[in-house]
């Protein structure tokens, strides 16, 4: 059983720069996936927040603990960007798929989530290039529930409902759940791959 509150984005507004703050160093993710030739597949995956100097600030972004250089960071985390925080606002910068965060300047960092977000209709997060095309991502609604993750129950945890706009009409979606105290806790990607946060190695 999970208790839900749905919002249509204008009721409450959201501070995300509460949930994507950096945490730990390595987060522990568990897989469950389907391939060609299989189903419910497993895997676990081992992910870091990295740091790389923009002027004067820090900026944070994703990756798996072997891609030291990023290049493969977009597709670590729903963003696929790299975050500067900046009082209670997150500044995104959209990663491109085979380019390190290290090339990335001030201009870039063109996103922003206000410290109350509220809109009307779906808020866009970023732009991203991967393979020649670009992938638009879009916050459509959000709810607050709670959520279990093994034995135990996360409460209140933040609900993100995401369109992903490709070269198809209509878009993918996407879904994501974000704890005050661990950051992202579990993601459900549009091919239906799930990430859960293994609260047992925190």
């Amino acid at each position: 059983m999970s208790f839900s509150t749905f919002l249509h984005g204008q009721a409450v507004g959201i501070n995300l720069s509460e949930y994507l703050k950096p945490r730990k160093d390595t987060l522990v993710y568990n897989s469950i996936y389907d391939s060609f030739h299989a189903k419910a597949l497993q895997e676990t995956v081992k992910l870091v927040y990295r740091k790389v100097s923009i002027g004067s600030e820090t900026a944070y972004y994703i990756s798996n603990v072997t891609d030291s250089d990023g290049s493969g960071a977009q597709s670590a985390s729903f963003l696929g960007s790299a975050m500067i925080f900046r009082n209670d606002s997150v500044w995104l910068a959209p990663l491109t798929f085979n380019e390190s965060p290290n090339q990335l300047t001030q201009k870039n960092f063109n996103y922003v989530l206000p410290p109350n977000l509220t809109f009307s209709k779906p808020f866009e997060l970023a732009k991203l290039k991967w393979n020649g095309f670009v992938k638009e991502v879009f916050i459509k609604d959000y709810q607050f529930e709670d959520l279990s993750v093994g034995d135990t129950i996360l409460k209140g945890c933040l609900k993100l409902n995401l369109l992903v706009y490709d070269r198809l009409k209509e878009p993918y979606h996407t879904t994501v759940w974000l704890s005050l105290d661990h950051g992202i806790v579990k993601w459900i990607r549009a091919t239906g791959r799930e990430e859960v946060l293994d609260l047992s190695r925190l």
